[in-house]
């Protein structure tokens, strides 16, 4: 999108996110990046109750969590 925007003179410079030359100074290599390993997901006849347990946890992070999964349930369609 840069790019077709400095093409069109809607923007001078080149593009800051271009990889070589530029983030490829800043972000480790793909090879010294470690595997990811993710956590099992919660059963969805299991959300009820986890909900219920979470609004009863305290702090910021409870909230944030909670936001999260009343956000993702908003948008799915399954």
């Amino acid at each position: 999108m840069l790019d077709w925007a400095t093409a069109r003179g809607y923007r001078d410079g080149l593009n800051p996110a271009r990889c070589r030359g530029h983030l490829d100074k800043l972000l480790a290599r793909p090879s010294k990046v470690a595997d990811v390993e993710h956590h099992a997901a919660l059963p969805f006849t299991e959300i009820g109750d986890f909900t219920l347990r979470l609004r009863d946890a305290q702090g910021y992070g409870a909230r944030a969590l909670e936001f999260a999964i009343l956000t993702a349930a908003r948008f799915w369609r399954g």
